[in-house]
C-alpha cells in the first residue's frame, strides 16, 4: 500500500511538475507526442540556415547497444539500452550523469509524462520509473514479449502491444491493466493515439482503431501485403500515414476512409513524418522519400 500511495502522490502532482514542459523545448515520447506525427512546435534554433553547422557536442558510452529513441525533457535525456538492462538520465547540455538504473530486463524507448518514465522491456514488461532518480514506481507484465513495440502515453493511459497478441491500456497512475484487445498478430510498432482513437498495425497486415475508452473497435483496415516492420502510423490534422507494401498510405483517421495512396516499390519502408506540408518516410531500397503539395 506504501508503494501504491507513493505512486498515486507522484502522479497526482503531475500537472503542476509537467505543465512547463508543454511550451519549453522538449521530445517526450517516440515521434514528440502519442500521434507520432514527428514535429516539434516548440524547437526554433535549428534552421535550413544552419543546421549545417552542427558539430558533436558529446556521447556517453554505455558498453552496450543503444536502440532506443531517447526523450529529452526539461534539459534531461532519458534512454534505454538493451543489453546492460539500464535505463539512464543525462544532463542534455553536457552528457553527465545524472543517474541509472539496473532494471535487470532489456530497456526500450521511454515515454516522459507528468515526470514519470514509461519504459518497455524485451521480457514482456512495461515499468514506471520516478523521472528524478529512477526508483520504480511499478511494473506491469504482458503476456509475451514486447519486441518491437514502444509506449504511448496521453490522458493518463499508457498504451502498448505484445507479442502475445494484445494491444493493452495500463492506468498511468497505478499500472492496473484498463483494457486489452487482441489483434490476432504480433504488434510492430508504437501504437498512435488522436481523436479519442488508438491505432496500431502489424504482422497480419492489418490496421486497428479503436476506442480509447474500452478498446472497441472504430474501424479496420486490411492491407493486401506487407506492413512494416516498426513502422507506426503517423496522425496529423486529421489524416493518418502508415507506411505498407508497396509504399504509403494516408486514411480519414476518424472514419478509416482511404483518401490517397503512392507507390514506392519498395518492401519496407519507416514510420512517416509529417512536418510543414509535408511527408516524409524511408525505404528499404536506399532512398528517402517527401510528397508535398503542388
Amino acid at each position: 500500500m506504501a508503494l501504491l500511495a507513493g505512486v498515486l502522490a507522484v502522479v497526482l502532482g503531475a500537472p503542476v511538475a509537467s505543465a512547463p514542459a508543454q511550451v519549453q523545448p522538449s521530445w517526450p515520447q517516440f515521434g514528440y507526442g502519442a500521434n507520432h506525427q514527428g514535429f516539434n512546435p516548440s524547437e526554433d534554433r535549428l534552421s535550413p540556415v544552419n543546421v549545417s553547422a552542427l558539430v558533436k557536442k558529446w556521447s556517453y558510452p554505455t558498453g552496450a547497444s543503444v536502440d532506443s529513441a531517447p526523450a529529452v525533457v526539461d534539459g534531461v535525456a532519458y534512454f534505454g539500452s538493451t543489453n546492460n538492462n539500464q535505463v539512464c538520465a543525462l544532463n542534455a547540455a553536457d552528457g553527465t550523469k545524472r543517474w541509472c538504473r539496473n532494471t535487470g530486463l532489456r530497456m526500450g524507448a521511454p515515454a516522459y509524462a507528468g515526470g514519470v518514465l514509461y519504459v518497455p522491456s524485451y521480457f514482456g514488461q512495461v515499468i514506471a520509473l520516478r523521472a528524478s532518480d529512477g526508483s520504480v514506481l511499478w511494473r506491469f507484465t504482458a503476456g509475451d514479449f514486447i519486441e518491437f513495440s514502444t509506449t504511448a502515453v496521453v490522458d493518463g493511459v499508457v498504451y502498448f502491444g505484445s507479442d502475445d497478441y494484445y494491444l493493452y491500456a495500463v492506468n498511468a497512475r497505478t499500472g492496473r491493466l484498463k483494457w486489452r484487445f487482441n489483434t490476432g498478430y504480433m504488434e510492430w510498432g508504437a501504437p498512435t493515439v488522436a481523436h479519442g482513437i488508438v491505432y496500431a498495425a502489424g504482422d497480419n497486415n492489418t490496421l486497428w482503431a479503436l476506442d480509447t475508452r474500452d478498446g472497441s473497435v472504430r474501424w479496420i483496415h486490411h492491407f493486401g501485403c506487407c506492413v512494416s516492420p516498426g513502422a507506426k502510423p503517423a496522425v496529423a490534422n486529421g489524416v493518418l500515414y502508415l507506411g505498407a507494401h508497396p509504399g504509403i498510405v494516408a486514411f480519414n483517421a476518424v472514419t478509416g476512409a482511404e483518401l490517397w495512396d503512392r507507390s514506392i516499390d519498395s518492401p519496407w519502408t519507416s514510420s512517416p513524418v509529417v512536418v510543414d506540408g509535408s511527408v516524409f518516410l524511408g525505404a528499404s531500397n536506399g532512398s528517402l522519400y517527401a510528397f508535398g503539395l503542388r
